[in-house]
């Protein structure tokens, strides 16, 4: 995946989740994705599939 498309789903995912006042802890739960993967989507360092952003 592109890195700018990385970083721009990251961002988008971290303040959707900090809008709807979810802690990485909240998300991870409700996603069934761990915290670590979570944060690290979050900062562009990994790269989400497209089922998990369906969740």
């Amino acid at each position: 995946m592109d890195q700018e498309l990385e970083t721009a789903i990251g961002i988008r995912i971290r303040k959707l989740r900090v809008e709807k006042g979810l802690t990485l802890d909240d998300l991870a739960n409700a996603s069934g994705v761990s915290r670590a993967m979570i944060s690290r989507i979050e900062r562009a360092e990994a790269s989400p599939t497209a089922s998990l952003l369906a969740r």
